[in-house]
């Protein structure tokens, strides 16, 4: 199993991709995330809902505000906003509005459709102590 080392997470900009949750799975709006970092940043990969939850305060360069023009979105794991029987995964994501402090907390629970800003980041960070690192390697589809 290739392990991401754990180097820490820099963050490198912002990336916008389409979001429309009507018609995207998660496993969609997830690749959408990864192909809008890449093409933006190569090499980067968008923060997931867990790492901006739980470390947020490690991640270099990081903004203290949503300094784009959308709202901020993560990846899962640690994404899933309120249930929607209308979104293709039977809920939102939860989002961060521009000009918000970032604090770790994506306190709107209901996007579903617009342009949307991911954080893009290069590195890793070690798998959290409650997490088996097999299942924290799956979780960003690393075998």
């Amino acid at each position: 199993m290739a392990k991401p080392p754990p180097v820490g997470l820099d963050y490198v900009g912002w990336a916008t991709w389409e979001q429309e949750a009507t018609t995207q799975s998660d496993e969609d709006q997830d690749r959408l995330m990864c192909e809008a970092a890449e093409a933006a940043f190569p090499g980067s990969r968008p923060l997931t809902g867990y790492e901006f939850k739980h470390c947020y305060q490690k991640i270099e360069n990081l903004p203290t505000t949503n300094t784009s023009s959308h709202f901020i979105t993560t990846m899962r794991p640690g994404n899933e906003g309120a249930e929607s029987a209308g979104c293709a995964s039977g809920h939102f994501l939860s989002c961060l509005q521009p000009g918000e402090q970032l604090t770790g907390v994506l306190p709107n629970k209901y996007a579903q459709m617009s342009k949307r800003t991911v954080i893009c980041v290069m590195g890793w960070l070690p798998p959290p102590a409650d997490m088996a690192e097999e299942e924290f390697c799956q979780s960003f589809g690393i075998e």
